[in-house]
């Protein structure tokens, strides 16, 4: 059994959320925020999720930032990229590109 959780609104939004109730669209408050909450973690954290992934395509953010931004462990974000068909860059691969992200790691530093 869930244990219970005590969530006080403001009365602006508890305002609205008695509209939904006294609409028929939803039995209570309590309904209406339990909904509000899936709707929440399916969609938001989805979103997290996609700008992790697009900012790890852009090379902006590490492997580990982008597990980070996403809200997912390091090895959860290194199967999501996978499973998008996104190459996991690990290191640089010639001497030339080290020099790059290392001029790139000193421009941010400054």
């Amino acid at each position: 059994m869930a244990k219970a959780m005590n969530i006080q609104l403001p009365k602006l939004l508890k305002k609205e959320a008695d509209y939904y109730v006294k609409a028929g669209l939803y039995s209570s408050r309590a309904e209406l925020m339990r909904e509000a909450l899936r709707y929440y973690i399916r969609h938001a954290l989805k979103a997290n999720v996609d700008i992790a992934v697009e900012l790890y395509k852009k090379e902006e953010v590490s492997l580990g930032k982008a597990a980070e931004l996403a809200g997912v462990s390091y090895e959860d974000m290194r199967q999501i990229l996978k499973n998008r068909g996104i190459k996991i860059k690990i290191g640089p691969q010639t001497v030339e590109e080290a020099e790059k992200e290392t001029k790139k790691l000193t421009k941010r530093a400054r």
